[in-house]
């Protein structure tokens, strides 16, 4: 079911390990957790560990004594992340976005959002992404112009 992400994964020296994944954990805390790395410029360093975490080690990304284990490699400290993980800063903010992401059809990751209407889910070649990017540019409407 999973050989053609392991595969593409595998051309891009990625390794996916579908069989050490036990559940699909909420991720609540973990989008919780990117959110705020971004404000500390941590923001790729947090994604790459999380996916790493969970798609190549099979960690349970929804266990919070993970999430602040991954926090504390990615430069973040242990004791303000499990504070911050225990309280509800950014929760609605955060349920309400993955609410609405599920209602507009994102089943999972990766999944790229083209000027926020046209959808590539699961892994593609670069190639499909850059063919959504061109069909919603030209799709746009042309802005008119000042003089007329």
């Amino acid at each position: 079911m999973y050989q053609r992400f392991t595969d593409m994964g595998e051309s891009e020296s990625i390794v996916f390990r579908f069989d050490r994944i036990e559940r699909s954990p909420n991720t609540v805390d973990a989008h919780r957790l990117i959110k705020w790395s971004a404000s500390e410029g941590l923001e790729d360093d947090m994604v790459e560990r999380l996916f790493v975490g969970y798609f190549s080690e099979g960690l349970d990304i929804g266990d919070a004594a993970v999430l602040i284990d991954l926090a504390e490699q990615t430069g973040f400290s242990r004791h303000a992340v499990s504070a911050r993980l225990a309280g509800d800063e950014a929760r609605s903010e955060t349920v309400g976005e993955v609410e609405n992401a599920y209602r507009i059809g994102v089943t999972g990751v990766p999944c790229f959002i083209v000027d926020q209407r046209i959808v590539v889910m699961g892994a593609h070649p670069p190639e499909t992404i850059v063919a959504a990017i061109n069909q919603a540019f030209a799709e746009r409407p042309k802005a008119s112009d000042p003089a007329d």
